[in-house]
């Protein structure tokens, strides 16, 4: 389910009603009634939760999986808004129409879109293998006609091609008897002596009768694609009946078809997502394609013609002819107006479309096509140049009055559009888009710049009228959608588990540091703070489950400051019931007051870091958002669990045991109650206090300045980070220096006997991504500048295997292609092959195919493809297609080849094209590997047939629907290169919206927080004595983070304390905010206990602000140990994904307890007048709140 904001405002404010019912309204209930909330409570999240490894959805950074960004053209678009939910449901609808995919979509910015794409979970992995390995032990019994024909004239033993197959022995036996027999006979006869035609006859039908035994693989994938519905007065569905066929060919392998219908049932009924971030781009690429054809009406076509060409789709599906094409009709539904109609659709469908749609129709494997001219002058398609819809809106039809849609064209369009309407008016034209039929309005007049589609007589119903405009306004998606993403992150599974695993355990590890420590420091109070620490921690993951939201890095981030937010309010409340206790209350009266007097500053703390979260939902990138989401459900759960379940807990003891003290160390060690009760005066060394800051905030700029422009990440100024993982351990200098090398290979060039055949290659395709980007030597110069840093685990003799590289190239296929040039000798990654004739993309004809391009229209491959000296049969894919793939780099083997051309025809776009097995066949060795087991390959011949098309028939049709799609197959199959660990890109328009998105939230941050405080404490000066202490801790949190790049680039990685060359970016951002929540929180009860102290004087004087900081200074220093601890933890094992906020918000914890102290409290006293001490201030210094 998605989870909308409005779902997540409802359980916020569930979980906050709870806790103030139960500060306000239940206090003085029975217990019972306590009691059973709490378990209640409980029960239903953990219930939600269970099981966690199901309920609880990574992101992708911690799954592994994709993110892109698109930015969508809106220009003269009024209501941008409507448009962008608009263009999303389209895009939606054309790229997963089934939500198979498990894509997640939002409209992001004003004009841009992110699809995000996850890893397929282990599940659907695991059943896309089990199928992948069903479906090839069938195909894997298939002979290869070359490898049999090859041993059968060479003499070879032939028992190797038997495979388990029934008769298969004998008919080899035959094939090869006929061969011999064939081969004793002289080859010159003459004209009357036909023994030797009779004998090839003979070895032909042996042949035939042996390759007969394949299952086609072709016709095997087709039927398992055909629908299982059963239509009117039918027994068997068309898969029922196309399988049953095959088995009656193949009985002896019956129950393996049975078998593997099976496992593809379970596999396609949840598939998954998309194996490559690549293929959803091509998707996206794909999609929006829109054409208008003219219908086919009987009086275009003959009965007989007709007839024939409905059998032809029946038996071979949609194949046209020269002038006529089969589309299939998108949705039945959208043709259907009423019961009637509804009815003769079910009984005669074909007749429901001629006689009450005026259009042909056909029946293919339960899909319905209508058939439309493919005529030039019958149609307006992409293959005209730079046409294009400018406006689609609703209208009405000036005849009837009925809603209608109207569309307005470019000039080219209008003259396309004009020229083809004009001859055509009264018949029907088709709106087809991604070559499937969505509508076929009657043309009323001619159309030019701008038309009006009606709906006839009846007119268009809403639905329907929505369904058109949709249909139409996909078709601008072609112009309208970007065609690279303006941003893209990739992450592989390998390292989402890497940081998962990490950020776990950092989560765990912070857990029981701060659960040991309370248990330590306060007993039997620290236990019961425990048990709320834990139900605070099911109560948010319950309503992360419930929401089905998305667990990501900062989410677990945000699940540490939980702990450490959770303890800070147990604290508060510890710290006051142990004052009540000094002063002489008995348990029962410190309890209460206890409670009460910790409440204003346990919600206004939490409200502030409440405020801080908002901002951040609406502003952040979507993984810090699910660090806002987790800590706000936090916060919340913090005042459920704190102030309520912790109350009834020593309700509940004291009922049972007779609760008379509440024990810690504090009241056992009277030294470390000296300790916590300090005499200092705070207010007379704030003179040094303000010397050490001005000191510290004037370094930070300097040192801010000092670093410039390397102090932001490229979220803020453009550029790629690109992880990857090397099979060997090397040191960061290492990796560095392949980085700085990659210029110096490609001006200067390089010794070949110092590189790899990888890096060599990773070099070629380098070469050609920056050619095609226009990018230069030149401009790769700034790879000097990249970070490079390890990543993981680091080893004893501070080596890595993975490494991070930060650099400010913009384009993202050239800076991924540099760091594949640099490790190409030790990446795991899968690489792209580069060969002759691939840059040759989107092949749409014969006339655009290259010249390696080649239809079988001869015996022999040699003769087929240019090369005489080759004599390979492959009579048998006579009007098929060769393509001849030469100065392959690498090298590769055949069975790389075969599986990267099935992976790729499984993918959604090529999926709906007729499947074709082909062959691939080795025709030139790379050197030295002929003795190898696998050899591998400079030169292969990729060989095909579908019996729909010929080549020699019909070279048109064959070159533009079988040819050009297998081309582009095989091209994109070779070239697609496995995605690097993670690759993140961002443009110099996308940093520019992060940049002010942080500017507005720290903003924003700033004003809400002194608006809040204003209002608490009745006092603009406690307002800006809080804003003051927040600008100072996080001008130094930020020179701190500058300290840290300076002491990498110092010490490289032997720098101490796991200090990284951190930089600016949305983490740190968060990071910042979260210290100006928490900062502010440790002031606020700095605050509160000053202004309790004052109690009603107007002002407040030095000795109040010593008095009021010494009394909370226990609580100051405990909850600040606390929250350094657990945020420590992360910083140390949750992972390089978020050691920068870590390290910003531990430099935040120091100087946010400094500041409450030093900096915000002292404020206070500027701008008062009186500097007498009197009476009643000295009694309320002493502790005693002033009376009026």
């Amino acid at each position: 389910m998605e989870a909308t904001l409005v779902t997540y405002v409802l359980y916020g404010v569930f979980i906050a009603s709870l806790a103030a019912t139960a500060v306000l309204g239940m206090i003085g209930r029975p217990l019972g009634w306590r009691s059973t909330l709490i378990i209640a409570v409980i029960s239903l999240f953990c219930a939600e939760l269970y099981p966690p490894a199901e309920q609880l959805r990574p992101g992708i950074d911690l799954d592994g999986g994709a993110s892109l960004l698109y930015e969508v053209d809106l220009e003269g678009v009024q209501n941008k808004a409507a448009a962008m939910r608009e263009v999303l449901e389209i895009l939606r609808k054309r790229v997963d129409p089934g939500g198979t995919l498990n894509l997640e979509w939002r409209v992001e910015s004003g004009n841009r879109i992110e699809i995000r794409m996850p890893t397929p979970d282990k599940a659907a992995q695991e059943r896309r293998a089990k199928f992948d390995d069903a479906f090839k032990e069938i195909t894997d019994r298939n002979l290869r006609r070359f490898a049999v024909v090859q041993a059968i004239e060479a003499g070879s033993p032939l028992e190797g091609f038997e495979r388990g197959v029934t008769g298969r022995g004998a008919l080899l036996a035959a094939a090869q008897g006929a061969y011999d027999e064939l081969g004793q006979l002289p080859e010159d006869t003459s004209l009357e002596d036909t023994r030797r035609i009779d004998a090839e006859d003979r070895y032909d039908a042996a042949l035939e009768a042996l390759f007969a035994t394949n299952i086609d693989e072709a016709v095997l994938n087709r039927a398992l694609g055909l629908s299982t519905d059963k239509k009117k007065d039918d027994l068997t569905s068309p898969r029922e009946m196309e399988l049953a066929r095959i088995k009656m060919a193949h009985p002896d392998r019956s129950a393996e078809i049975d078998a593997l219908v099976v496992v593809y049932d379970e596999y396609s009924a949840n598939r998954g997502t998309l194996d490559d971030v690549n293929d959803l781009k091509r998707l996206l690429r794909g999609s929006g394609v829109l054409a208008f054809r003219m219908a086919v009406t009987t009086d275009d076509v003959n009965p007989a013609e007709l007839g024939r060409l409905r059998d032809v789709l029946a038996a071979s599906g949609p194949v046209g002819s020269d002038e006529f094409k089969w589309y299939p009709v998108n949705n039945t539904e959208a043709w259907i107006e009423d019961a009637r109609d509804r009815t003769k659709f079910r009984e005669k469908p074909l007749e429901f479309f001629e006689e009450n749609r005026g259009v042909l129709a056909g029946e293919y494997g339960g899909q319905y096509y209508l058939l439309l001219w493919d005529r030039e002058d019958k149609t307006l398609t992409r293959s005209k140049p730079r046409w294009e819809l400018t406006r689609v809106f609703q209208s009405v039809d000036q005849n009837t009055g009925y809603p209608a849609l109207a569309f307005n064209m470019n000039p080219r369009g209008a003259s396309y559009l004009g020229a083809l309407t004009g001859k055509h008016v009264g018949e029907q034209m088709a709106i087809v888009l991604d070559d499937e039929v969505y509508s076929a309005p009657v043309l009323n007049d001619r159309i030019s710049d701008s038309g009006i589609i009606t709906g006839g007589r009846a007119g268009f119903s809403s639905e329907e009228l929505t369904y058109l405009k949709r249909t139409l306004q996909a078709g601008r998606l072609k112009a309208g959608l970007s065609e690279e993403p303006i941003s893209e992150r990739t992450i592989s599974p390998s390292l989402g588990a890497r940081e998962l695993n990490s950020g776990m355990n950092a989560a765990l590890y912070a857990l029981i540091a701060v659960a040991v420590f309370m248990m330590l420091y306060y007993l039997f109070a620290g236990a019961v703070a425990n048990m709320a620490l834990l139900a605070n921690i099911v109560i948010v993951l319950g309503v992360m489950a419930t929401l089905d939201a998305t667990f990501t890095l900062p989410g677990i981030a945000g699940i540490v400051l939980t702990i450490g937010m959770c303890v800070d309010a147990n604290v508060l409340i510890f710290e006051r019931i142990r004052e009540e206790r000094e002063r002489g209350a008995d348990m029962s009266t410190a309890l209460r007051l206890g409670y009460g007097k910790a409440l204003s500053a346990i919600i206004d703390g939490n409200v502030t870091n409440l405020i801080v979260c908002v901002i951040l939902a609406y502003t952040a990138s979507p993984e810090v958002v699910g660090f806002a989401k987790v800590f706000g459900f936090g916060i919340c759960a913090t005042l459920f669990s704190s102030l309520f379940m912790t109350r009834v807990i020593f309700t509940l003891w004291s009922r049972a045991v007779g609760l008379k003290q509440l024990s810690m160390v504090p009241t056992l060690i009277p030294a470390v109650r000296g300790l916590l009760s300090p005499n200092v005066k705070w207010v007379n060394l704030r003179g040094g206090f303000f010397v050490l800051s001005f000191i510290a905030i004037v370094g930070g700029i300097v040192l801010t300045a000092q670093r410039g422009v390397d102090m932001l990440d490229i979220q803020f100024r453009a550029g790629t980070e690109v992880e990857v993982e090397a099979e060997v351990q090397m040191p960061v200098a290492d990796a560095r220096s392949r980085i700085d090398s990659v210029p110096t290979w490609l001006a200067e060039g390089f010794d070949e006997t110092t590189l790899s055949d990888g890096q060599r290659d990773g070099l070629a395709r380098l070469r050609k991504e920056m050619e095609s980007a226009g990018v230069t030597v030149e401009d790769l110069a700034v790879l000097a500048d990249a970070s490079v840093v390890g990543v993981g685990e680091k080893n004893e003799d501070l080596t890595y295997s993975a490494f991070s590289v930060v650099s400010t190239v913009e384009q993202q296929k050239v800076a991924a292609a540099a760091v594949r040039a640099a490790f190409g000798d030790v990446i795991k990654a899968q690489s792209s092959l580069g060969f002759e004739h691939d840059d040759v993309a989107g092949v749409m004809d014969q006339d655009s195919l290259p010249p390696n391009v080649h239809g079988i229209d001869k015996t022999w491959l040699g003769d087929v493809i240019g090369r005489p000296g080759l004599r390979l049969d492959v009579s048998d894919r006579m009007g098929g297609v060769a393509i001849v793939i030469d100065q392959i780099s690498p090298a590769v083997t055949v069975e790389d080849v075969e599986e990267r051309i099935k992976a790729m025809r499984r993918m959604p776009d090529y999926a709906r094209h007729p499947y074709v097995a082909v062959e691939v066949i080795g025709l030139g060795m790379a050197a030295g590997s002929a003795s190898s087991e696998e050899p591998t390959y400079t030169s292969l011949a990729v060989v095909g047939k579908h019996r729909s098309y010929h080549y020699i028939d019909d070279a048109s049709v064959w070159g533009a629907e079988f040819a050009a799609v297998e081309w582009n197959l095989l091209r994109d199959a070779l070239t697609r290169p496995t995605s690097l660990d993670k690759v993140s890109n961002y443009t110099p328009t996308v940093a520019r919206s992060i940049q002010q998105k942080a500017i507005v939230a720290l903003v924003l941050s700033c004003f809400a927080i002194v608006a809040y405080i204003w209002f608490r404490f009745g006092s603009l000066r406690y307002g800006l004595a809080a804003i003051a202490a927040l600008l100072h801790d996080v001008v130094i949190v930020i020179g701190l983070v500058a300290v840290s790049g300076l002491i990498y680039r110092a010490m490289g990685d032997q720098s101490p304390l796991l200090i990284e060359p951190f930089r600016i970016n949305m983490n740190v951002i968060a990071a910042l905010l979260t210290i100006i929540g928490y900062s502010l929180n440790d002031t606020i009860v700095v605050f509160d206990r000053i202004r309790e102290v004052r109690g009603k004087l107007a002002h407040v004087s030095p000795e109040i602000i010593n008095t009021g900081i010494n009394q909370c200074i226990s609580r100051t220093l405990l909850t600040s140990f606390t929250t350094f601890l657990a945020v420590g933890v992360m910083y140390t094992w949750g992972g390089s994904g978020i050691r920068d906020f870590a390290f910003a918000v531990l430099c935040g914890v120091v100087v946010g307890t400094y500041s409450s102290i030093a900096i915000a409290a002292p404020i206070l006293l500027i701008g008062t007048k009186r500097t007498v001490t009197t009476q009643r201030e000295r009694g309320a210094a002493d502790g005693e709140p002033a009376t009026a």
